[in-house]
């Protein structure tokens, strides 16, 4: 991208800004954001909001990295995890809302959103799973986790793009824009 990508503007905001509002507006009980690069002006930006900020010094070693720093951080009696990505901006609070509700009644340990077949995120894991998180899948990050465990997967089907769209990419960061501008958001 050539830049942290979370501070790039979004909707009067940043993009972490409003990733964190749309958990806040999802009733999400606690909200841990994970920082690397560039930390200081993260932690900055989110010092208004209800938030846990925790560092990630290997950030470096990739999303699984601070996945794990993640979970260190989560409250003991916390039930699962939601990993919501710091590049994807159109997801909305009420598909938040659909995962956990669909995580409450369902007996699945892990529920993914689907968009037209493809698998997104963000995703939802039972905590039954924190210990093999945290022991394995360095090479393949939780897509390891769903390979191990496909009959534990919920997969909600949703109609919302922006759970597959995300801005690696310049690019990206314009398409991200023009979709938003488009939909008049």
């Amino acid at each position: 991208m050539g830049q942290q990508k979370v501070l790039l503007p979004f909707r009067g905001h940043t993009v972490i800004e409003h990733i964190v509002q749309q958990a806040a507006d999802a009733a999400v009980d606690e909200i841990v954001v994970v920082v690397g690069h560039e930390r200081e002006a993260v932690e900055t930006c989110l010092q208004p909001y209800r938030v846990k900020v925790v560092v990630n010094s290997c950030y470096q070693n990739g999303m699984l990295s601070s996945v794990r720093a993640g979970l260190d951080a989560l409250q003991e009696n916390a039930a699962a995890v939601m990993v919501l990505l710091g590049d994807q901006p159109h997801v909305r609070a009420d598909v938040l809302r659909a995962l956990i509700q669909r995580f409450k009644q369902s007996d699945k340990s892990i529920v993914i959103p689907s968009y037209r077949g493809r698998a997104g995120h963000p995703a939802l894991v039972s905590l039954v799973h924190r210990n093999e998180i945290m022991q394995r899948y360095a090479e393949e990050g939780l897509r390891g986790l769903y390979t191990a465990h496909p009959d534990d997967i919920e997969w909600v089907l949703v109609e919302d793009a922006g759970i597959v769209e995300d801005m690696d990419t310049p690019e990206d960061y314009e398409r991200v824009l023009q979709l938003d501008e488009e939909s008049g958001a």
